[in-house]
């Protein structure tokens, strides 16, 4: 049924630099309520369900299930990167749980990550992974009242005609705040979707390229979708397909229904639709985009309507700069498309106003309802006017340079705090500046390379991300073997080599008291206690030695002083962990439950066991 069950158990599964735990072949790997833990070194191989099984096949199936139900305190799972999940229905499955995945590779998996009920403010961070997935990557469900879901560089390829599949799937059930954050992924999608988000406000797609490979589906598919979205963000994506655009069925990126939209700065190209907007997308922001080559670039339908771009105002704001290429690159023959033409009125609800100078801010538009293929006048669609300033990407600053993953221009970003801002992304920015504070405290020379980093370290080493890294590895220190394994094995395999070598004297001084028999025999009982004494200067001095290191990591785990609910965690979290103070296995197994108790059932209170 399961290779480990927990209930109510703090403690890691694999370790790193021993050989792997392997669960093969089960229906479920790992298992926990109401627990904390860690992954570290595990593979989860062939995952399956049961049907012969008396129990719910809805749950089998899965790599690691961490889950709590809604009037229990939360779980925490931390997977790290030495983790491998193959051929499992899941590979990580997890309901109303603290939750960070970073780094693992994920192969043959109909869902990758699945993050469900994760309100009253539990977090999930799902990072740095691999994902080959034949249904969905990564699946987001009803997590309205998260305290913030970031999903960011991950590499996820999906292949599926289901007409649900998708690479990132995100929806609520109602319209609800999950603090979504889909950053920088690159994802190859042969599905109905490389990103959706459904009944979400508040998300933030940026950064992210999503290619499509050539392949036939017989359904619709886009590459970024939001429906019944409020106050999202969709800035600085690419979004490429490798079908002819001929193909009608695909789209770049779809809008619909989605209020108070900002969409900036993302690049399309070789679909049939560029972007399409459907129904009512009140105070849409529309501004920067790169539209390429499709059939038709920009198009909405006959309800459609995206408020003016930019609102007709005295004086004329800057123009919006959207940068279509000559509009006979487009099959249709037309840039963009507006079917809402019944009266001007409708056209005028979504009135572009562009510098008439500028050629690739003035797409073909049809002038007459009696031409195909669209049969519409979109004449006063277009404001063409004199002069003015457009708005260009290149002084962007959520985008850069178009990009938001990898090199000097994301670090920049993240020191000068220009990253993408909204009413939740703080504890992304937060998570941000830990990772590039880790980067610099392990990489002196790249630390030192700029006075930008070198100030960036100094700020935060008296800051809660500073003194968290320290007491991680004051904790790291703590429990840790160290050079003292490798002198207590060498000493331990001396006093059982004395040990054998007296049990075979007394052998033979059992039918022969010689005399050499008897001095070597006394000369042995001598070295075990000499070894002895050894032994116990070697663990006294360990133990002294993590005392220390326990000792200075509670000192700087008090003095930490938490802003963002990351490092507020953190802190309790580290909590739970500095009292253990054991010199075996065991005994450290028996703390952990101890410890386990009083972090989950009542407030944590920094004493030595």
């Amino acid at each position: 049924m399961s290779g480990v069950e927990t209930n109510r158990w703090v403690g890691t599964i694999g370790t790193t630099g021993l050989e792997k735990n392997v669960f093969f072949k089960m229906m479920r790997g790992v298992v926990g309520k109401v627990s904390s833990i860690t992954c570290e070194n595990n593979d989860f191989i062939n995952m399956i369900k049961d049907v012969t099984a008396p129990s719910n096949l809805s749950d089998h199936g899965k790599g690691i299930t961490m889950a709590s139900d809604s009037l229990q305190t939360a779980s925490m799972l931390h997977v790290k990167a030495n983790n491998y999940f193959y051929n499992n229905l899941y590979g990580i499955y997890i309901a109303r749980c603290n939750t960070t995945v970073r780094g693992v590779l994920m192969d043959t998996v109909r869902y990758g990550v699945h993050v469900r009920n994760s309100y009253h403010s539990t977090v999930a961070e799902i990072s740095s992974n691999t994902i080959n997935a034949y249904f969905r990557g990564i699946d987001l469900l009803n997590n309205a009242g998260s305290a913030g879901i970031s999903v960011r560089e991950n590499f996820i390829n999906i292949n599926s005609t289901l007409s649900a599949s998708a690479a990132i799937y995100l929806s609520e059930i109602t319209s609800g705040n999950a603090r979504y954050t889909i950053d920088g992924n690159i994802i190859d999608y042969k599905s109905s979707y490389g990103i959706v988000s459904q009944n979400a406000k508040y998300a933030v797609i940026t950064g992210n390229v999503l290619t499509q490979p050539s392949f036939t589906q017989s359904t619709s598919n886009y590459g970024i979708l939001l429906n019944n979205a409020d106050t999202s963000v969709v800035s600085c994506n690419s979004v490429t397909s490798s079908n002819n655009p001929l193909y009608t069925y695909s789209t770049g990126i779809d809008i619909s229904l989605s209020d108070k939209t900002t969409i900036t700065c993302n690049t399309t190209s070789g679909h049939h639709k560029g972007i399409f907007f459907g129904g009512g997308n009140a105070d849409t922001d529309f501004r920067g985009n790169t539209i390429g080559i499709h059939y038709v670039g920009l198009y909405l339908n006959s309800a459609a309507v995206i408020s003016q771009q930019p609102p007709v105002t005295n004086p004329m704001p800057e123009y919006h700069g959207n940068v279509w290429l000559d509009s006979a690159n487009y099959l249709s023959g037309y840039g963009a498309v507006n079917l809402n033409d019944s009266n001007p009125g409708n056209l005028l609800a979504s009135l572009f106003s562009t510098n008439q100078t500028v050629n690739s801010h003035n797409p073909i538009i049809p002038l007459a309802d009696s031409l195909p293929p669209f049969f519409v006048d979109d004449g006063p669609w277009f404001n063409k006017l004199p002069g003015g300033n457009s708005f260009e990407c290149s002084t962007y600053l959520v985008c850069g340079e178009n990009s938001l993953t990898g090199g000097e221009d994301p670090r920049m970003q993240i020191i000068n705090d220009e990253t993408i801002t909204s009413d939740f992304i703080t504890e992304s920015k937060f998570i941000a500046k830990q990772q590039l504070y880790e980067t610099f405290a392990n990489d002196e020379v790249l630390a030192q390379s700029k006075p930008e980093y070198i100030d960036f370290v100094d700020d935060q080493n008296a800051m809660s991300i500073g003194t968290l890294f320290q007491t991680d590895k004051l904790i790291a220190e703590a429990i840790s073997v160290g050079s003292f394994g490798t002198q207590f094995d060498e000493l331990h395999e001396s006093l059982m080599l004395a040990t054998d070598s007296i049990n075979i004297l007394d052998s033979l001084l059992a039918n022969n008291m010689q005399a050499g028999f008897i001095e070597a025999r006394n000369l042995l009982i001598e070295q075990v206690s000499e070894i002895q004494s050894q032994l116990e200067l070697e663990i006294a001095s360990k133990e002294q030695f993590k005392n220390q290191m326990r000792t200075a990591a509670i000192s700087a785990n008090l003095s930490v002083v938490p802003t963002q609910i990351p490092d507020e965690n953190e802190k309790i979290l580290n909590c739970s962990l500095l009292p253990i103070s054991a010199n075996s296995k065991a005994d450290r197994q028996l703390y952990e439950h101890v410890i386990y108790f009083n972090f989950w059932m009542k407030p944590c209170f920094l004493t030595t066991i």
